[in-house]
C-alpha cells in the first residue's frame, strides 16, 4: 500500500536519504500555493501552468548536467516520466490512457517508463522517502501529492518547546495547508482528464476541506481547514508566539546542526525538528508524524479516486492522532474537557492569566473535539468505505500494513 513498509515499525522510519531541494521545487511551490489560494478553478488552473513554465525552465537548465545520468533531456519528456502540465494549464491525456474501470486503475506496464522514476524525483528535489512509488510515480498528480508530502513534512519539523498549545498548533497548521492543496490537486487531476469523471462523495469531503460544511450555515468558514488555519495562529497570537513560529527557528540551521537533531530524533538523516526533542511529547509527536508520512508515501495507481484516498486517509488519522497526543499533555489533562484547576501552561515567553488560558483551552478544544475528532473518524470510515467500493486490495493491503 506504500513505499516503506519495510520501514514503518512503531511510527519510526530508519532513512538513510539526505534531505535537499532544488531551486526549482522552490520555485513550483511558491506558485502552487498562490494557485490555491484562489477561488477561481480555472484561475488556479492557469497559475498550475505557470509553475509548470518555471519548472521546465529549471529542468532545461539542468539538462545540461545530467545528461550523462538522465539521457538525452527530449526523450525524457516525451516519455512521460515528468511532464507536470501542458502549458495551457491541463494534464496530458496519457495520465489516463489503461485506467480500468472499477479497478485500482493500474495502467499497462509498456506505458509506464517507470525505470527514471526514481532519478528524476531526486532530480525534481522530492526525497524518495517521501515522493511515493508504484507504476504511476511519472504522473503529474503522484509528482504533486510527493511534493505536497514532502512540504508538510519540512513545516511540521518545528522547532519543539514542551508547550502543548504551541506544539500541536505549529504541527497541525502545514498539516491542514496539505489537505486542501490535496484538494486542489485531486480536482484538477479530475477536471482536465477526458476519461475520468468526478467522485461525488470526495468532491463533497473536498469543498467541507476548503470551505466547511454548508450546514453550518454562517459558522462555515469556521470549519473549514483555512478557517482553522486562522484560528490556531489567532490562537498563537494570545500564547504570544506568533513571531516565534513564524520565524521557524528550525529553518535557520546550518546542515550540522540539521544532522546533530536527526540523531537525537532516532530517525538517521530525516530532520524531525529542533528544540526539545527529549521529551515524552515529542517523541510521540515525531513517531505519529514519521507513522502518517510513511503511509502518505504511497504506491500511486494512476486511479485519481483511489491515489487521493489512499493519500487523505492517513492525512485524517495523522490528525486524531495528534489531538489525542495533545490532550495526553495539555493543561487540563487527563480529561478532554476545558477545565478551571488547570496546570500552568508551560514553555511560554509571556505570562498568561487565568482567563486567558481558559479562553486558549476553550479554542484548542474546538479545533480538536470540535472539529477533528467530531468529524474526521467519520470520514475516514466513508473514505474506507469508498476505497474498497472502487479498489479492494488497495483498502485491504493498507489495513494489512497497519496491523503489521
Amino acid at each position: 500500500a506504500t513505499c516503506n513498509d519495510d520501514r514503518v515499525a512503531n511510527g519510526r522510519w530508519l532513512i538513510s536519504n539526505h534531505w535537499h531541494c532544488t531551486v526549482a521545487i522552490m520555485v513550483l511551490s511558491k506558485m502552487i500555493k498562490l494557485a490555491v489560494a484562489m477561488s477561481s478553478r480555472g484561475t488556479a488552473m492557469a497559475s498550475f501552468a505557470a509553475a509548470e513554465e518555471h519548472l521546465r525552465m529549471a529542468s532545461m537548465e539542468d539538462a545540461d548536467t545530467s545528461a550523462t545520468t538522465m539521457g538525452d533531456a527530449s526523450s525524457s519528456a516525451s516519455d512521460g516520466n515528468m511532464p507536470p502540465m501542458d502549458h495551457d494549464g491541463s494534464m496530458n491525456n496519457m495520465e489516463h490512457d489503461g485506467m480500468m474501470s472499477g479497478t485500482a486503475g493500474a495502467m499497462d506496464p509498456k506505458d509506464q517508463h517507470s525505470h527514471h522514476d526514481n532519478d528524476m524525483q531526486q532530480q525534481h528535489g522530492i526525497d524518495p522517502m517521501l515522493a511515493g512509488c508504484g507504476p504511476a510515480l511519472h504522473l503529474n498528480a503522484s509528482y504533486h501529492y510527493g511534493l505536497i508530502n514532502e512540504e508538510m513534512h519540512a513545516g511540521m519539523a518545528i522547532e519543539f518547546t514542551g508547550n502543548p498549545e504551541y506544539d500541536f498548533l505549529a504541527g497541525m497548521i502545514p498539516h491542514h495547508t496539505a489537505a486542501w492543496r490535496m484538494c486542489e490537486v485531486y480536482n484538477h487531476d479530475v477536471a482536465t482528464s477526458s476519461t475520468v469523471e468526478v467522485n461525488p462523495g470526495i468532491e463533497s469531503l473536498c469543498y467541507n476541506i476548503t470551505y466547511g460544511p454548508v450546514d453550518y450555515g454562517v459558522d462555515q468558514y469556521d470549519f473549514s481547514q483555512p478557517g482553522e488555519t486562522e484560528q490556531m495562529k489567532d490562537v498563537l497570537r494570545s500564547l504570544g508566539m506568533l513571531e516565534q513560529y513564524e520565524d521557524n527557528a528550525c529553518a535557520e540551521l546550518s546542515d550540522q546542526e540539521r544532522d546533530m537533531y536527526s540523531t537525537m530524533s532516532g530517525h538517521g538523516n530525516m530532520f524531525m525538528g529542533c528544540g526539545e526533542l527529549d521529551h515524552d511529547m515529542t517523541r510521540d509527536y515525531i513517531a505519529a508524524n514519521m507513522k502518517m508520512h510513511g503511509y502518505m508515501a504511497l504506491n500511486f495507481t494512476g486511479n485519481p479516486h483511489v491515489d487521493f484516498l489512499l493519500g487523505m486517509i492517513p492525512h485524517h488519522e495523522g490528525a486524531i492522532d495528534m489531538c489525542n497526543i495533545y490532550y495526553n499533555y495539555w493543561a487540563c489533562a487527563p480529561s478532554t474537557g476545558v477545565c478551571w484547576n488547570f496546570n500552568p501552561l508551560k514553555g511560554l515567553k509571556s505570562d498568561i492569566s487565568g482567563i486567558e488560558a481558559v479562553t486558549i483551552m476553550g479554542a484548542m478544544q474546538h479545533i480538536c473535539t470540535g472539529h477533528i475528532l467530531y468529524t474526521q473518524p467519520t470520514e475516514v470510515e466513508w473514505m474506507k468505505k469508498e476505497l474498497k467500493k472502487i479498489a479492494p486490495g488497495a483498502l485491504a493491503d493498507y489495513e494489512a500494513m497497519q496491523s503489521a
